[in-house]
């Protein structure tokens, strides 16, 4: 007999058939209610042998599947998972509570807020707990009080979690009442990955693909939702108050029963429509406000067509306003969207034409946000193309499309500037032509008063003067990227010849040269580049010992900081700081030597990336002093371990980068305020990454008190032939992210952007905005005057801003740029 039988039976639990209902929920039962077990959890396909396949989960792990229970008291919310084990699979072992044999558990107490929970638990009993203010945006103030507890047999594991209800803000604790979340099993004994609600197989921070909670009861559940529409719909047509009364009916026949669940919650949802379409009847399009930075913005009751657009904005930088379209007619859709200073028979007579004198125009950009797809099968609107002429909408019947109109400054002064979007369909079917008021405030804060150096991982140039590509070039510069990813080897064969004795045979920059001239062709001036040079001998750009085969190199015969090699890099790193002072000017506040990538561990420790990281700084150091080292340390587990890490190696580097995650708490800010490094964070983020994330990376550092600097990776780096394809893999078969920010054609040299690359550039002009105040206040103290309770002000909006959503992000740079009026008024 199986162990899975076994367990059911002795827990006396009544197992009901959720699983006909094609809805995950489960009832959270209280005193006194029998205790109700989930549906198996879904066992996900694994990746299989062949390259790009996937295999089916074996029988044994279907039926080891997990279940769990949930109920609640007054003070806690109680969650038991049970996880068989089939025979013959043995435990993984787990360092992190999501590693080995794991539970994690997802809790969303809101709709209405970004907000959830992560519990997690694995068979070797680590544990762990995270708040995050949005998708993948940690707190990391935050600090759990729940109790998660293992009991662990060879043919059997059972997590118990006891969360406080004071932790969980949010859930209204009322019979009827529901909140979201989702529970995932992995590891060995789970025969890869099992959820309750199905999640892509390698991302599992989708609150959209959240199951639903039901407090005490589903009929009353069903009461609720329908009254809240009810509410939000009165008076009713006497046709819908008719469908009203009826589903009130069937709520009261069928609402308890399990399996009548997913036929009740599809009545509603077409209630929901009929109600929309109602309150819409004399519409056949929409134009309105809408959250389009995430993916739910269809119309989710009466529409309020938007009649004005404003937008606030620094000089010689970029705004963003999102809106969305609808066709609520089942006839396709055609039609422009276009900006007018003014309106007037000219232009209507003349609607194509570009008149002489309404320049704004060409300030203007019109996007579409362009869905992408994960593994499970959700719709991510990450890519953003402009609309043909700037001016063209099509769209789908019954389709709402997400937009963004992007402001560009750069040539306006300080003042309000008006006009129009005029909307004109162009089917027979639309007749309606609108207009809605355009203002732009342009505040006389200045960008271009200061210069910030800026960086992201990219491939996007190369040495090769055929692969070199203006377009992908131009982006950059066009979004500030200032400092160069040189990356030697095939790229930018920069790396010297050299003979076993460590004797430099040949030395070319040429391919260097041609990198930089290629950029200043582009559009950046040579005074503002600036270079991160990869010089990682142990991995992929080594030294090439004449008379090697191309296959076999390496640093030296002998292997990285011998002395033949030592005495030839030496060598090497003298003559590049020479070429770049005579040939370009660039002194050595414009590049960094960066030894190794993502160094961790004890730098007392020679074997780790931590100790050769300091080993190649002090030879960096001892051909000149004053050669700038850059190191993007992670992977410390505790706060001791990160203290070891950061204060061995602060005194040898001058530009220390952590990655973001990684410091998670004042603490670790602490050490990193210690060392005698400048500071900055870097992050790993991929293209399901909510565009959230990408702002508040800017504010983080500021709230910090670190360098502008905000890496991530990448801007181009996608696994497989592009970004747009979940189901592609990097030459390893195995690794399905698509880390870019860009959606790029390489051949054709064309580049569109992203959500997320918006998101993040306005974070860049956000701290640009901040260092514009510290310029005043600097003429201020300059003057005698007490300046740190601007500093506070600065801060206090940082800390604010770190946590918040994008419309939020938005107040805190309208605070900013307030400050930023009044501190130049005051250093008059």
């Amino acid at each position: 007999m199986r162990t899975s039988r076994v367990f059911f039976v002795a827990l006396s639990f009544t197992f009901l058939a959720l699983r006909a209902a094609n809805v995950p929920h489960i009832l959270v039962t209280g005193k006194g209610q029998q205790g109700e077990m989930s549906q198996a959890f879904d066992v996900l396909d694994h990746e299989g042998k062949a390259h790009e396949s996937y295999e089916k989960a074996e029988q044994k792990f279907l039926d080891a599947a997990a279940r769990f229970s949930i109920s609640s008291d007054e003070d806690n919310l109680h969650i038991k998972v049970v996880c068989p084990v089939p025979e013959g699979v043995e435990y993984a072992k787990g360092i992190n509570p999501w590693e080995g044999d794991a539970i994690e558990v997802f809790i969303k107490p809101s709709e209405d807020r970004a907000e959830y929970f992560q519990y997690m638990i694995n068979a070797d009993n680590v544990k762990g707990a995270i708040r995050y203010n949005d998708v993948q945006m940690k707190d990391p103030s935050w600090t759990s009080k729940a109790e998660l507890s293992l009991a662990k047999e060879s043919r059997l594991f059972t997590v118990d979690m006891l969360i406080p209800k004071s932790e969980l803000a949010g859930i209204d604790w009322k019979e009827g009442s529901s909140f979201k979340g989702n529970i995932i099993r992995h590891g060995n004994t789970a025969g890869g990955v099992s959820c309750w609600s199905r999640v892509s197989l390698n991302f599992f921070h989708d609150p959209a693909r959240f199951g639903t909670f039901i407090i005490g009861s589903r009929c009353a559940y069903f009461k609720n939702e329908l009254d809240k529409l009810l509410e939000a719909n009165t008076p009713l047509p006497k046709e819908l108050a008719e469908q009203a009364a009826s589903l009130t009916d069937l709520i009261q026949q069928k609402g308890e029963q399990p399996t009548s669940f997913g036929e009740l919650s599809i009545q509603l949802k077409n209630f929901k429509q009929k109600l929309i379409s109602s309150a819409s009847a004399n519409m056949k399009t929409a134009i309105y406000d809408a959250d389009v930075w995430g993916n739910r913005f269809a119309p989710n009751g009466p529409i309020t067509p938007l009649k004005k657009i404003t937008m606030q904005a620094p000089m010689n930088g970029r705004a963003v306003y999102p809106l969305a379209f609808s066709n609520l007619t089942g006839d396709k859709f055609m039609g422009q969207f276009k900006f007018l200073t003014t309106l007037s028979m000219k232009y209507l007579y003349e609607f194509g034409k570009m008149p002489f004198d309404d320049f704004f125009c060409r300030h203007i950009t019109v996007s579409e946000a362009v869905p992408i797809q994960d593994l499970g099968g959700s719709l991510n609107y990450d890519v953003l193309i402009p609309l043909p002429l700037n001016t063209l909408i099509r769209c789908d019947a019954h389709a709402t499309m997400p937009l963004f109109i992007e402001v560009d400054t750069h040539g306006l002064e300080p003042g309000i500037y008006k006009g129009l979007f005029y909307f004109k369909p162009s089917y027979i079917a639309f007749e309606q032509h609108e207009t809605i008021d355009f203002e732009l405030t342009v505040w006389d804060v200045d960008l271009n008063e200061v210069e910030l150096d800026s960086f992201t991982y990219n491939n996007m140039v190369t040495g090769k003067k055929e692969h070199l590509a203006p377009e992908r070039t131009k982006f950059l510069i066009d979004h500030e990227v200032n400092i160069l990813n040189v990356i030697p080897g095939s790229q930018v064969t920069i790396m010297p010849e050299i003979d076993p004795q460590g004797n430099v045979l040949k030395i070319d920059f040429s391919s260097l040269d041609a990198l930089i001239d290629h950029y200043v062709e582009c559009g950046m001036p040579l005074r503002r580049i600036k270079m991160f040079i990869q010089t990682d001998a142990r991995l992929m750009y080594p030294f090439v010992v004449r008379g090697q085969k191309k296959g076999m190199r390496g640093a030296t015969l002998e292997g990285v900081l011998n002395p033949a090699w030592v005495k030839a890099y030496k060598v090497w790193l003298a003559s590049l700081v020479k070429h770049l002072k005579e040939k370009h000017d660039m002194g050595y506040e414009r590049f960094w030597i960066y030894p190794i990538d993502e160094p961790s561990g004890d730098p007392a420790d020679p074997t780790t990336g931590a100790a050769h990281a300091i080993a190649m700084s002090k030879i960096i150091k001892s051909v000149d002093p004053n050669i700038q080292v850059f190191a993007n340390p992670y992977d410390w587990k505790t706060n001791e371990q990160a203290k070891t890490t950061i204060l061995g190696m602060g005194p040898h580097i001058d530009l220390m980068c952590p990655e973001r995650s990684y410091v998670r708490n004042d603490e670790i800010v602490g050490y990193l305020h210690q060392i005698p490094s400048k500071v900055c964070t870097y992050i790993v983020l991929n293209n399901h990454t909510p565009p959230a994330v990408y702002r508040g990376l800017s504010w983080q550092n500021l709230r910090d008190g670190f360098e502008p600097l905000v890496p991530f990776w990448s801007i181009d780096s996608s696994s497989g032939f592009d970004g747009f394809d979940p189901r592609d893999t990097d030459r390893s078969g195995k690794n399905r992210y698509d880390y870019a920010a860009t959606y790029i054609d390489w051949g054709y040299d064309k580049v569109l952007t992203s959500r997320r690359m918006v998101a993040w550039y306005q974070g860049f002009q956000d701290r640009k905005i901040a260092e514009v105040c510290r310029k005043y206040m600097k003429v201020l103290s300059g003057k005698g005057m007490d300046v740190s309770g601007y500093e506070k002000q600065i801060h206090d909006i940082a800390v604010k801003a770190s946590k918040a959503s994008l419309d939020e992000m938005e107040q805190c740079r309208l605070e900013l740029m307030t400050l930023a009026v009044k501190l130049k008024e005051k250093a008059k």
